[in-house]
């Protein structure tokens, strides 16, 4: 527990093993995995990992191709006043007919231990196994942000 694992099968379900030669996706602890497909068989998985301090990330990685090829994970989000054991947000993936991907969460402040919602965020553009590793076109993930106000 306390890591994020991507399990696969082959034969539906009679056996399983766990990609990434059986390592987590994290590097440093994390939780609340989300996941999708794309048409062509993309794999996208956003998580929730520590960050410096104790803060808290959101990462996403991608496996793709018939041997489920790994792309290690890109930074995502990243906020430092928000305790990785007391905050969660919640992240959620999703691929559209193109094969672009959105990932959304809550966005949260803290004060004197009181959550307080401030919104829902969101990252979209192009999410492929194509566009990993360090690839122009994941540009999208260190700079387009939305936010929604509840």
């Amino acid at each position: 527990m306390g890591h994020v694992w991507y399990e696969k099968s082959s034969d539906n379900g009679t056996t399983w093993y766990i990609a990434n030669n059986g390592k987590p996706l994290d590097q440093n602890g994390g939780k609340l995995p989300a996941i999708d497909f794309d048409y062509n068989q993309d794999v996208a998985i956003v998580w929730e990992e520590k960050y410096y301090g104790g803060s808290t990330s959101l990462m996403v990685g991608v496996f793709g191709g018939d041997l489920m090829y790994y792309w290690y994970p890109k930074f995502v989000f990243a906020d430092l006043g928000l305790d990785y054991n007391i905050v969660n947000l919640n992240p959620v993936i999703a691929y559209d007919a193109e094969g672009r991907g959105i990932i959304a969460w809550e966005k949260k402040s803290v004060n004197n231990n009181i959550i307080y919602p401030l919104g829902i965020f969101c990252k979209y553009g192009p999410l492929s196994a194509m566009s990993f590793p360090g690839s122009k076109h994941m540009g999208w993930l260190g700079y387009f942000n939305h936010s929604f106000q509840w």
